[in-house]
């Protein structure tokens, strides 16, 4: 009848924009004025996720290419903290 595998959650990484399961990537999120890492992946509101390979965390922490103001739509930051 139906097919019962099991659905993952897949997401893309906003550096590289590889697509992982959301297990394997890291969630950021936005506190206050600040991105910050959302280790338990629950905070409310909009997240970015990043690949764990430095090349990817680097580029996040000098926002490259403008890749956080898209992924959390415009919405003002003053620091990030990964």
């Amino acid at each position: 009848m139906g097919d019962k595998r099991a659905h993952k959650c897949v997401r893309t990484c906003i550096i590289c924009g590889y697509k992982r399961d959301k297990n394997n990537l890291l969630r950021l999120g936005i506190q206050g004025k600040k991105v910050v890492l959302d280790r338990g992946k629950r905070m409310i509101g909009r997240g970015a996720y990043i690949c764990p390979t430095t090349k990817c965390i680097e580029r996040a922490r000098g926002n490259y290419r403008n890749c956080l103001g898209r992924a959390f739509k415009g919405r003002p930051f003053e620091k990030i903290e990964i």
